[in-house]
């Protein structure tokens, strides 16, 4: 029997270390949140089941003299204790209290599989459940913002907290899944097909069910990735979210209603796109029922490059026939109808450019009247509603027959403002609760900036009263990285901006002005994914470490290394329709060309014939012109005969 730490690293047994005392051979950090502290006792049955993969990168660590890839045996040659018991030197006390190195009992040793499957995927984790609390059926519309996060902000209440992490898990597992590679000919797809994304993202007891994949498409450049590559799988679009459902009954009935989840990644490039945020605000209400009789300071406007993000939609384009936001509301109208019959909650999470996208489409859902019980708004132009739009606010959401609307909730993460003074006021009209998450010395949430002096908050809100100005949108949670004892307090700015250092803060903050104290615990190794915010040399985590196994390249059966084509089950599934799509519109074009070449040949053949039997009546013409040629006799008795002038016959006066 195994026992594997929560918080720790899984190792996997190889057939060459299998006579070690332990005979663990590769640990690999998990990279997926812990949400506590407990041991899970796996049967050999049990682990039989799982895939294990190595992380080459984690593979190369114990070359470097860092404990986290030393083999079990290995340590017990340096010690008597036992491997559970064991830590290297070269491991902190503090780093071996967080339990980020995998902890095994003696029995161990023949439990776990003899080969190691390798597959193209991330490094397997253990199945992390999400936990949620057993209190939030009973309060989860205050937890939904229904009292704008009043008293439950200083200190952190515990069930928002909790929340706020797994939704953040939500948003951080669209980073997870992206391909950002840019040798790759899927740059700018999902990794991962709809029904395994969330399995291997190390998030496969969500009790959610992803139901629609999202794309976009825009002119900013900084927004998306290009994908130039020859066989690439769209220039023009990206995969930028999804949208799942809750489909557990045990969990629905801990949350006291089925969610409906919408996901929004951020964006994959570096921090310049948002300091090169356009400074144009637009007027756009996104309402058909909106006028241009509105005075000038009570006009509704919106980042010039967020909107063109939302609402661009190119015929041209296979992912993106149909624009991000009208792939989303109709897919909402599908969910809302489905589950017309009971108690429904609009959840919309997202990081960065994501977290910019969660306020402009909650407003946008709240806005087009989609989020109603009983009720048939149309997709396409929004024409439909005519009378006001109900609330979305969770503390006064019902379903009231046909006018029941489904309470709208953004928690948003690391979010830049998205649009004016009276977007803000407007969307508070309309009921949508919005909770900011923002780090103190993370950059991001204070751009497009009224002004260029942060600081001066007083000219700041003296600014943000005018029409032309921006303005944040809801309630905040200002989080401070400098209380964590954990990372670097100065270094890279991208790290302020890291999801998982959000997630991380979260662990442990109570409020401002209070002591930091981890409550929920949470692997270190998981801030490191993708930064250097943990320090290597205190921990032995690795920077940069997340990636897929040999960044995506396979051995084939000539012995070279070369890019895997992906199998059918991690492919988006609208790739998967577009290559059929792509297949049955060749074959129709094959057909076609052929039969143009048989009707082209028809066509030849019939003018051939034409041409043939036209030749032969000129010949015909000809004989009988010669028939009825003139015949001169001369006075001897001879005749010439002439027929068309092109040739001449005689005659004697017999007629012979």
């Amino acid at each position: 029997m195994a026992y594997v730490a929560a918080t720790g690293v899984l190792c996997a047994q190889t057939p060459a270390t299998s006579n070690m005392h332990g005979g663990f051979h590769v640990a690999t950090p998990a990279p997926r949140a812990m949400m506590s502290d407990r041991v899970i006792r796996l049967s050999s049955q049990e682990l039989a089941g799982k895939t294990f993969r190595i992380d080459t990168k984690a593979a190369r660590i114990a070359a470097e003299g860092k404990v986290v890839c030393q083999s079990l045996g290995e340590r017990t040659k340096k010690s008597d204790a036992a491997p559970s018991d064991e830590i290297s030197d070269e491991i902190s006390d503090d780093f071996a209290q967080k339990r980020s190195v995998i902890n095994f009992s003696n029995e161990a040793a023949n439990d776990l599989p003899k080969e190691v499957v390798r597959e193209y995927s991330y490094s397997h984790v253990i199945p992390q459940e999400m936990k949620i609390s057993s209190t939030l059926a009973s309060r989860w519309r205050e937890i939904q913002g229904a009292n704008n996060w009043e008293g439950l902000v200083d200190p952190l209440d515990m069930d928002l907290r909790m929340e706020l992490i797994r939704y953040g898990e939500f948003a951080q597992a669209c980073y997870d899944a992206f391909d950002n590679q840019p040798h790759s000919k899927y740059m700018g797809s999902n990794l991962f097909s709809i029904d395994t994304m969330f399995e291997k993202v190390g998030l496969p007891d969500t009790g959610y069910e992803i139901t629609d994949y999202l794309f976009a498409t825009t002119s900013v450049d900084s927004f998306i990735l290009r994908n130039q590559a020859p066989d690439a799988w769209s220039r023009n679009s990206n995969w930028i979210g999804y949208i799942a459902v809750c489909v557990d009954e045990e969990k629905i009935k801990r949350m006291g209603r089925r969610d409906i989840l919408l996901a929004w990644r951020g964006t994959a490039t570096k921090l310049e796109w948002a300091a090169n945020l356009a400074k144009t605000l637009v007027p756009c209400s996104l309402d058909p029922r909106a006028t241009d009789d509105v005075p000038w300071n009570m006009k509704v406007m919106m980042e010039e490059g967020f909107l063109n993000l939302y609402t661009t939609a190119n015929s041209q384009t296979r992912y993106n026939r149909d624009s991000a936001r009208v792939q989303i509301l109709k897919e909402l109208k599908r969910l809302i109808k489905k589950y017309d019959d009971e108690e429904l909650s609009i959840t919309i999470t997202g990081h960065s450019l994501g977290a910019a996208m969660a306020v402009l489409s909650g407003y946008d859902i709240a806005m087009s009247g989609i989020n109603r019980h009983g009720v048939d708004v149309k997709v396409k132009d929004f024409r439909a509603p005519t009378e006001p739009t109900p609330t979305s606010d969770p503390g006064k959401t019902n379903k009231e027959g046909a006018r029941g609307s489904i309470p709208v909730t953004c928690f948003t993460f690391a979010g830049p403002r998205v649009g004016n003074t009276p977007f803000r006021e407007k969307v508070r009209d309309l009921g949508v609760k919005i909770l900011r998450v923002t780090n103190e010395h993370d950059m991001v949430p204070k751009v497009p900036s009224p002004i260029l002096n942060e600081d001066v908050k007083m000219i700041s809100h003296i600014l943000e009263r005018f029409p032309w100005t921006y303005s944040h949108v809801g309630a905040e949670i200002e989080l401070n990285h400098d209380l964590s004892p954990d990372l670097h307090k100065r270094g890279n700015p991208v790290n302020a901006h890291n999801m998982e250092a959000y997630l991380h803060l979260l662990t442990g903050y109570h409020g401002p002005g209070r002591p930091w104290k981890v409550v929920v615990e949470r692997d270190l190794a998981l801030i490191n994914k993708a930064s250097d915010f943990v320090c290597p040399k205190k921990t032995g985590i690795p920077t940069h470490w997340w990636q897929p196994e040999n960044k995506g390249l396979v051995r084939n059966s000539e012995g070279k290394w070369v890019q895997i084509e992906r199998d059918y089950e991690d492919l988006p599934e609208s790739v998967l329709k577009s290559r059929e799509e792509k297949k049955k519109q060749m074959e129709k074009q094959e057909l076609e060309k052929k039969e143009r070449k048989r009707r082209e040949l028809e066509e030849l053949e019939r003018e051939m014939e034409m041409a043939l039997l036209q030749r032969q009546s000129n010949v015909q013409g000809s004989t009988q012109s010669n028939g009825k040629a003139k015949v001169k006799v001369n006075a001897k008795g001879k005749g010439n005969v002439n027929g068309n002038g092109n040739g001449r016959s005689y005659s004697n006066g017999n007629g012979n």
